[in-house]
């Protein structure tokens, strides 16, 4: 587990780096919107939202994925924005991708 940012200015997302994975994904507004009001009280949720971001991309709609692995499935679409690695305040202690794609899960 570690963070990255996403966006500009950087929002913060908890990720879990696998290796295994074709993809990166990470949780949205839109999915989070939907979880249930006593699960929103009872933890803390970090969320990307496009729409706080100066450099996002706009979602590609023809990119809509359902995909369902062994522990269950999501529904989502890709997008493109600024990933940071590192301290996002710091030029030297940073790595920044800038149209880095990567999939928003909606649900």
């Amino acid at each position: 587990m570690g963070s990255i940012y996403l966006g500009t200015p950087p929002q913060k997302i908890r990720a879990l780096f696998d290796t295994g994975s074709a993809n990166t994904w990470v949780f949205s507004e839109a999915a989070k919107e939907k979880l249930p009001p006593a699960e929103l009280k009872s933890k803390k949720f970090l969320a990307y939202n496009g729409a706080l971001s100066t450099t996002a991309g706009k979602p590609k709609t023809l990119s809509k994925v359902h995909i369902t692995f062994g522990s269950g499935s999501l529904d989502g679409i890709f997008t493109k924005d600024t990933c940071t690695l590192g301290d996002p305040t710091n030029p030297a202690n940073r790595v920044r991708v800038p149209k880095f794609n990567f999939g928003m899960v909606e649900h």
